[in-house]
């Protein structure tokens, strides 16, 4: 493997991660498939302030607009 491309592509994965678990409170998601003991993400907490009272579809819509 392309130790560059491998870099990019640990950098993306790390920004996916971020906004689903930290921005947007899908951490939940990582651990019921327990993917969260493979890729240790920090403290999790539920979404941001400002998309707390939004539905998890919503949340998600948004998520994957900004990803």
């Amino acid at each position: 493997m392309n130790l560059g491309l491998g870099l990019r592509n640990l950098r993306r994965v790390r920004e996916i991660l971020s906004v689903l678990v930290i921005d947007y409170g899908f951490g939940y998601v990582f651990d019921q498939f327990d993917v969260s003991a493979q890729l240790p993400m920090g403290r999790r907490r539920g979404p941001a302030r400002e998309y707390a009272q939004m539905p998890g579809p919503r949340r998600l819509r948004l998520a994957l607009g900004q990803l």
